[in-house]
């Protein structure tokens, strides 16, 4: 058995050997998942904690349902969020740095269309138990701003602006934005 993801955009591991997955979404669920050897993640019959039509067929494909009793074994996401928070979960690590206390031993990841920055506790992360996600509000030129706003270009797939937010980290665990639309990269730091 391999590993069954819809689009899996990026991983990192943490110090403690732990892999983040991040995983866009079929159509509905965007997903953080703890990698693990062998594991099926439900690809094409699972979203997030959802059923696919393919999973239950003789229904409409897109949404997602209820999901049914599992038929075989699924390794199901420790975060999750859906399209009203986000299009396209890019890229996350755990916070290892010292420039924001606050977010030690979090996990930060963006969705890269809307260029909103989320975060999760990494403790007691269980699969099919999704976690709380809580918002990082970003200041870019001394205004609280969406990164999809400030830095964005136009978006090809729908109306309004597309952020291609992706992050970065450094030696000493310092995240950075790389921001398609300017092409720039900046070090994420406290709000002054």
């Amino acid at each position: 058995m391999g590993l069954w993801f819809t689009h899996p955009q990026a991983f990192s591991f943490d110090i403690d050997g732990t892999m983040y997955i991040c995983d866009i979404g079929q159509t509905q669920i965007e997903e953080v998942n703890i990698g693990v050897a062998g594991a099926n993640y439900g690809w094409r019959v699972r979203e997030g904690t959802f059923a696919t039509a393919f999973g239950l067929g003789g229904v409409r494909p897109n949404p997602v349902y209820p999901r049914p009793e599992d038929d075989q074994e699924y390794t199901y996401p420790v975060a999750q969020f859906d399209h009203d928070e986000g299009n396209a979960i890019s890229s996350g690590f755990v916070y290892r740095g010292s420039a924001v206390p606050e977010l030690q031993e979090k996990f930060v990841f963006t969705d890269m269309v809307t260029g909103r920055v989320f975060y999760i506790d990494t403790d007691n992360l269980e699969p099919d138990n999704p976690t709380t996600i809580l918002e990082l509000r970003i200041e870019f030129f001394g205004f609280e701003r969406n990164v999809a706003d400030a830095l964005g270009f136009p978006n090809t797939y729908s109306r309004g602006n597309r952020a291609g937010l992706r992050l970065g980290i450094d030696s000493e665990g310092e995240l950075y934005f790389l921001t398609k639309g300017d092409g720039k990269i900046r070090k994420m730091v406290p709000a002054s």
